[in-house]
């Protein structure tokens, strides 16, 4: 009987896992650059769909929010 967990991974496993880890990445950025993409396409970008940020007590809230998630 011994006390490891696990045995450590071949030759074979890392190279399995290093290609899941690039291809779960490449998936991950391409997820996130088509969100961006359609934001760009459907105006999410443009200043006029944010110009509530700048109202003073919109700021306040946000910031009273942000210090609660904090506490």
């Amino acid at each position: 009987m011994t006390a490891v967990l696990y045995d450590a991974p071949g030759p074979k496993a890392r190279r399995r896992n290093l290609l899941l880890g690039v291809v779960g990445v490449v998936v991950l950025l391409a997820a996130v650059g088509y969100v961006v993409y359609r934001f760009a396409v459907t105006g999410q970008f443009d200043p006029t769909v944010w110009e509530w940020i700048l109202y003073k007590n919109v700021q306040l809230l946000l910031l009273d929010a942000l210090l609660n998630t904090l506490r």
